[in-house]
């Protein structure tokens, strides 16, 4: 009988993208994920008996095991190919245990691109599956779970059916929940910033002083129409940017969440689509390195494309994040030639190219111009840049402002000594903007930044909060401040309004008051759950058992001593909490009123639908139809409030 070997890979979509290029005596199948799990209805975990987990076969996944067995048979040789990180290598150890395969049968490779190239290198270096990923994933999963199955009762009985605890989650919830506590302690200020233009408002600058009161603003803007307005000082400097490195799996989150809108998780499946086609390597992590062989290939690629002038003029390496674990390379293609994708996923693929791209690229360079009128006890400050060479901009197709130069060109021509007219002179009244929600995007900025998870469970953290109801993306924000504006024309002062839009918080998380009794609760009662430092080092805990440095029981042990106790004395406790009442499920929050920056939210009073801003007897509410409860916009609302107010 003719020798077959079989590769096993997590995802179908490989398997047409690997018999390309793979030997035609491998024959390829997918186990799509996880074969097994600890059970779902139960704890699965004998604490007793140092911590062991019962796994169980899943139960959808029979078809497959099945299938995956009658290929094992076939099969001289089993390749495990399962993807480059601690599931997937807990994925391989678990499919040797449930196909009851023969160690000397059994062999690992690991590829971070699926192409030709990087495929046949992992062939050529097959290894034995490492027990220390293993034992990490298996300690990240158990720790998961005694949090989840233990500590989630305690807020049915305490709180309400239905609540759910994580460990990440809950120090995730408690970022949200600070910053919530920081908005609703922020009172706005006031201020004015003065702004001149000249030359027929051909130049424009603005006082570097801020003004407290209207009426010394207003002092100051009638004092520009008698004063002599002489340029004290001109700087020209040329002024250099380098490019930003490639790109890693939150950094990517990010940039797809700012640029494009696109959550943490839609942005995880479309790279994941992206990896499994072969157009990017693995999209999992958090190193900024790129191999040799890619490095080479770039910089051919950046002389030959763009000329060597836009080569850097040594290769760049870049600081790597805190806590980083480099076991991958960045996220770059595959292939420097830039590919037309299929479908939706274009985008990202253009924004992994030109990072990494760019990387390499020389620095772009700005001839930039500012002059000093002195003015008062400080001056008047305008400024123009313009690209005079535009370096790693090229690979984004980016250059310079138009206007810039134009201002630029202006600016050139002056000289220190020389006198400036007069064309306009402005004081607008401003205030102090709180600090914003969290996006999305910017939520994992500050899980990574915090050492909360690791880049394959980023966009898992954020989904799950909002799918426990524990925050929200509230609705879009169009309610517009109207703030005072001063013009001094011919040296004639005229008063004015201007709108200037509220930040708009669309896309942004707010917690809910579910989530606010969450979080209290569990930072009374389980205060390691949810703070900060103790997660994070859990975390580098977990990666030391990954580097085979400590023995996973322990880390499991100390991590349930911390808060085993409390749960065993709260289930034996009565419910003395007040438990969160039906009716929060049916409140909705709108946005906070632009002057108050109070949350103002619909919700069922006594006698019917109400929208509400405030607490207790400063409570302000108006009477609404109950189908305005989950259609009324924030600019409504604000309008009916005022009435109410004055």
């Amino acid at each position: 009988m003719e020798s077959k070997r079989l590769m096993i890979v997590e995802s179908s979509t490989k398997i047409k993208t690997l018999t390309r290029f793979l030997p035609p005596d491998i024959v390829v199948k997918a186990c799509f994920g996880h074969v097994s799990d600890l059970p779902k209805r139960e704890l699965g975990i004998d604490i007793a008996k140092q911590f062991k987990p019962h796994w169980r076969e899943l139960q959808e996944k029979k078809g497959t095991i099945e299938q995956l067995r009658r290929a094992c048979e076939a099969s001289t040789t089993v390749i495990l190919a399962t993807d480059p990180d601690l599931e997937g290598e807990a994925i391989a150890w678990h499919l040797i245990r449930v196909l009851k395969l023969a160690k000397e049968r059994v062999v690992r490779v690991a590829f971070c691109s699926v192409t030709e190239a990087e495929v046949l290198r992992a062939l050529s270096c097959p290894r034995k599956v490492d027990r220390n990923l293993v034992d990490a994933q298996i300690a990240r999963r158990i720790v998961d779970r005694l949090v989840g199955y233990r500590v989630s009762p305690i807020l049915w009985r305490h709180l309400k059916s239905g609540l759910s605890a994580g460990r990440v989650q809950s120090a995730a919830l408690r970022l949200l929940v600070e910053r919530e506590r920081e908005i609703e302690g922020f009172r706005p200020e006031k201020s004015w910033q003065l702004t001149a233009n000249f030359e027929d408002g051909k130049i424009s600058g603005t006082y570097q002083k801020a003004f407290a009161s209207r009426d010394e603003a207003r002092e100051a803007l009638q004092g520009l129409a008698d004063h002599e307005c002489i340029i004290s000082h001109i700087d020209r400097t040329v002024e250099h940017t380098s490019a930003p490195p490639p790109l890693r799996t939150a950094t990517l989150q990010q940039e797809a969440g700012s640029r494009f809108g696109m959550s943490p998780k839609v942005t995880m499946t479309l790279a994941q689509g992206l990896y499994e086609a072969g157009h990017i390597t693995y999209h999992r992590t958090d190193s900024v390195d790129m191999s040799p062989e890619a490095m080479q290939g770039l910089r051919t690629y950046i002389s030959g494309t763009y000329g060597e002038k836009y080569l850097a003029d040594q290769q760049r390496s870049f600081r790597q994040a805190p806590g980083a674990q480099m076991a991958h390379e960045c996220i770059r293609p595959t292939s420097w030639t830039r590919t037309g994708i299929p479908g939706g996923a274009q985008r990202l693929y253009d924004l992994i190219w030109t990072r990494a791209v760019a990387s390499q690229m020389a620095r772009a360079a700005y001839d930039v111009c500012k002059l000093q009128v002195p003015y008062r006890d400080s001056h008047i400050l305008s400024s123009a840049r313009s690209v005079e060479f535009d370096g790693f901009l090229r690979a984004s197709g980016h250059g310079g402002d138009p206007h810039g130069s134009g201002t630029m060109a202006m600016l050139a021509n002056l000289k220190c000594g020389q006198r400036l007219t007069l064309h306009e002179g402005t004081a607008r009244e401003q205030l102090t903007s709180p600090p914003p929600h969290y996006s999305e995007s910017g939520l994992v900025k500050e899980l990574e930044r915090c050492g909360l998870g690791r880049p394959s469970t980023y966009a898992t953290i954020v989904t799950t909060l909002q799918d426990r109801r524990y925050c929200e993306s509230v609705a879009p924000s169009k309610v517009k401040q109207r703030l005072e504006v001063m013009h001094l024309r011919e040296g004639e002062i005229t008063l004015g309004k201007r709108e200037q839009e509220a930040p708009n918080v669309r896309g942004r998380l707010t917690v809910t008051e579910i989530g606010q009794d969450v979080y209290s609760y569990l930072d009374k009662h389980f205060g390691c759950i949810t703070d900060i430092a103790f997660t994070r080092d859990l975390e580098l805990e977990l990666d030391r058992i990954a580097a085979g440095s400590v023995k996973w029981v322990d880390t499991v042990k100390k991590f349930h001593d911390e808060f085993g106790p409390t749960v065993d004395t709260l289930m034996k406790t009565k419910a003395l909490e007040k438990r969160i009442p039906r009716a929060i499920r049916e409140v909705r929050r709108i946005g906070r009123h632009p002057d108050t920056g109070q949350m103002i939210e619909t919700c069922k009073a006594r006698y019917g639908p109400v929208v509400k801003m405030g607490d207790g007897y400063k409570t302000v509410f108006a009477k609404i139809d109950a189908a305005s409860m989950d259609s009324l916009d924030l600019n409504t609302a604000v309008t009916m409030l005022n009435r109410k107010m004055h």
